[in-house]
């Protein structure tokens, strides 16, 4: 489905030299070199970070950029002031038990500049971007509920919550007039980028 939907925005782009491949990290193969790799939320899922960023650098070239963005979902999610009981103090609990029982990394964000060490780039370069949610409306709530509606089946599967208390069709309004009520913001989903390049004497 992913792949139907880019190659169809390609194409309607003009952008007909575009190429999708549907590959594991791991066994890629192509004719010539890259002048850079980009990765979104990809090594959160993998069993195996660094295996994964020292496969896919293999194909830049010497001197190439290799960058990847992941999200840092522990320690930095929350609300100020913080209130569990709160309905965006559930949803964390929602999102983040339901990512650990599945076997996602919670702290992929965090462990980026070790991960490219350890993949034989340096330490990386890396930053983090947080947006802030306050007031009626923000499109942050609309966000969430997306993400709970995608997780809910697993949610549901591992006891973490139930669709009746989630109720994703009213969820983004109900998220929005708590914030209101409580005068509070909320940091949404802490994103980390990092990048480095590929050593000058790579083959």
């Amino acid at each position: 489905m992913a792949l139907e939907v880019a190659r169809a925005r390609a194409a309607t782009a003009g952008l007909g030299q575009l190429r999708f491949v549907e590959s594991d990290l791991r066994s890629l193969a192509f004719d010539e070199p890259f002048d850079a790799v980009v990765g979104r939320f990809v090594l959160m899922y993998v069993a195996d970070p660094t295996d994964a960023v020292r496969s896919v650098s293999a194909h830049v070239r010497p001197g190439g950029v290799v960058a990847f963005q992941e999200f840092q979902f522990e320690d930095l999610m929350h609300s100020w002031p913080a209130r569990p009981e709160s309905l965006y103090g559930r949803t964390l609990y929602w999102v983040l038990e339901t990512f650990r029982r599945a076997g996602v990394e919670t702290n992929m964000g965090a462990r980026l500049p070790l991960v490219f060490r350890d993949a034989g780039l340096g330490l990386a370069q890396a930053y983090v971007h947080c947006p802030l949610a306050a007031g009626a409306g923000h499109r942050a709530y609309t966000l969430f509920a997306h993400i709970l509606e995608s997780v809910l089946p697993l949610t549901e599967s591992f006891g973490v919550g139930s669709s009746d208390e989630i109720d994703v069709a009213t969820y983004a309004a109900r998220l929005s007039g708590e914030m209101v009520a409580d005068d509070s913001v909320a940091c949404c989903a802490p994103v980390v980028g990092a990048w480095a390049t590929t050593p000058a004497h790579r083959r």
